[in-house]
C-alpha cells in the first residue's frame, strides 16, 4: 500500500469513524479510536508528550470511559532503508526516506509495562485481497443462513408500521382529491418501503402525481404545496408538516402517528425518478433470488457502521455499488443494456445469454447499444435522466445464472 493511500484511508476512517462487529454470539460491537482525536486529549492529560505510547493510550482510555476490550487502535509497522521495523502508534510522524510501512489494528488490550499483548492484527495492502477467494463456509452452512434470517427480521417491517404506510398513503390521497376536486391524483409509495427492505421505522417516502393543467391553468405548485401543508396539519394523525418549495422537487416533509408510534415521511410532487429507480431494483431483485438477501447484507452494514448517511453514503448509492458488484460476478445480467423484443428478433420472454463463456465483457458496448444485438436501445428519458431497462417480467423469471456463488461468499467477496 502507497504511503498516500494509507494516509487518504486513515483520513477518511479518522472522519467517519466505524464500528468492528467480532464473530461469535454474544461480543458487543467494538468502537473503532482512529489515534488523531486522541491527540486533544492526550494533550490535556500529559502536557509536553510528544510520541504516544502504549501506556498514553491505556490512559486515554480509561480517561474516556472506554475500557481497553472496547476501544480498537491503528498504528504502523514501519520498515527503515536497513530493513529494521519499529511499532509507531503515532500515525502523525511523517516517515523518513527509504521508510515503507504496514497498517495495524490493535484491540487495547496491554500489559502493565504498556507493551501490546495479543489481540494484534496486519492489515495486508489492498492489492493482495482483491483476488482472495473466499473461505470455505460450507460447514457453516448451517450458522450463516440463520444468521441471514435473524437479520432478515430486522430488515422487514411489522405489520403495524406498513399499516401505518398504507393508512398515510390512504389519508393523503383522500385529502388531496378532497382539495383538488377534478384533478388527476395518484399517490404511490417508492424507495426501501416499496421493494420492502427497510426497517420497522424507515421513512414513509411517496410520491403524488398531479395534472399539469387545473381548471384550465397550469398547476401551480406554489399554491398547491402550501395548501396541502395547511389541510395536513389540521389532521390529527400528522404532527409536523413542512412544505419545501424551494427543493429540486417539491417536497412535504410530515411526521404520521398510527397506533401510538410516529413515523417520518414526505411526499414528492411529479418526481418520476425516484418510482423508476425503485422499479429497476424491483426488476435486479426479480431476476435472482440472491439479489435481496445480498443487498440486505449490505445495507446492514453500511447501517452498523454508521456508513449510509446524508454525509457519507446513502442507502441507494451503496446498492448500486452493489449491483455493479453482482453484474461483474455475473449473478445478474445488465439489464440496462439488454434490448426489449421490439428491438430483437427473438421470441418472447427471450433474455439472451450475455454471461456464456466466450461472451464479450460488459463494457465492451456504448451504454446506448444492446449488448447482444448491438441495437440500439430504446430511448426512456425520465426527469432528463436516460432511464431505460429491460422489464420483461416473464423474461426475468426464467433467468438463470451459471454463478452458482452463495450469497455470503458474495458479501465477503
Amino acid at each position: 500500500m502507497s504511503n498516500d493511500l494509507a494516509t487518504t484511508l486513515h483520513g477518511i476512517v479518522d472522519r467517519v469513524g466505524t464500528e468492528l462487529i467480532l464473530p461469535g454470539s454474544g461480543v458487543p460491537p467494538i468502537k473503532f479510536m482512529p489515534l488523531a482525536p486522541l491527540q486533544r486529549q492526550i494533550r490535556g492529560l500529559f502536557p509536553g508528550t510528544r510520541g504516544i505510547s502504549a501506556e498514553v493510550i491505556r490512559k486515554c482510555l480509561e480517561h474516556a470511559k472506554l475500557g481497553p476490550h472496547q476501544a480498537v487502535t491503528m498504528a504502523k509497522l514501519v520498515t527503515d532503508a536497513s530493513g529494521n521495523t519499529g511499532l509507531v502508534l503515532d500515525l502523525d510522524r511523517p516517515l523518513k526516506p527509504g521508510e515503507k510501512f504496514q497498517w495495524i489494528v490493535m484491540r487495547g488490550y496491554f500489559v502493565e509495562r504498556g507493551e501490546v499483548l495479543q489481540r494484534t492484527m496486519y492489515l495486508p495492502p489492498l492489492s493482495s485481497v482483491m483476488d482472495l477467494s473466499p473461505p470455505n463456509a460450507v460447514p457453516r452452512d448451517d450458522e450463516l443462513r440463520g444468521e441471514l434470517a435473524a437479520i432478515a427480521r430486522v430488515w422487514q417491517p411489522s405489520a403495524a408500521s406498513q399499516s401505518a404506510a398504507r393508512t398515510a398513503l390512504q389519508l393523503i390521497t383522500a385529502i388531496t382529491k378532497q382539495r383538488l376536486p377534478g384533478m388527476g391524483v395518484t399517490v404511490e409509495v417508492f424507495g426501501s418501503r416499496r421493494y420492502g427492505l427497510c426497517k420497522s421505522s424507515s421513512d414513509i417516502d411517496l410520491v403524488m402525481h398531479l395534472d399539469p393543467v387545473y381548471k384550465r391553468r397550469p398547476t401551480d405548485m406554489a399554491i398547491i404545496g402550501p395548501m396541502l401543508r395547511n389541510a395536513l396539519r389540521r389532521m390529527a394523525e400528522f404532527g409536523m408538516v413542512v412544505w419545501l418549495g424551494h427543493a429540486r422537487v417539491p417536497i412535504i416533509k410530515f411526521t404520521f402517528v398510527h397506533e401510538g408510534v410516529e413515523y417520518e415521511g414526505d411526499i414528492s410532487f411529479n418526481n418520476d425518478l425516484g418510482p423508476t429507480k425503485t422499479r429497476m431494483l424491483q426488476a435486479y431483485m426479480r431476476v435472482d433470488p440472491r439479489v435481496r438477501p445480498f443487498m440486505m447484507l449490505l445495507k446492514h452494514w453500511g447501517d452498523v457502521r454508521h456508513i449510509t448517511n446524508s454525509n457519507v453514503l446513502n442507502s441507494f448509492g451503496l446498492m448500486m455499488m452493489g449491483l455493479a458488484f453482482l453484474i461483474d460476478r455475473r449473478v445478474v445480467p445488465p439489464l440496462q443494456l439488454l434490448a426489449t423484443l421490439e428491438s430483437t428478433a427473438h421470441a418472447p420472454g427471450y433474455i439472451p445469454e450475455v454471461f456464456a463463456p466466450g461472451a464479450p465483457e460488459v463494457g465492451a458496448y456504448s451504454q446506448h447499444r444492446c449488448i447482444c444485438s448491438y441495437d440500439d436501445l430504446p430511448e426512456h428519458n425520465v426527469d432528463g435522466h436516460e432511464c431505460y431497462y429491460f422489464c420483461d417480467e416473464d423474461a426475468l423469471d426464467r433467468w438463470q445464472s451459471l454463478s452458482k456463488t452463495p450469497v455470503y461468499a458474495l458479501l465477503y467477496e
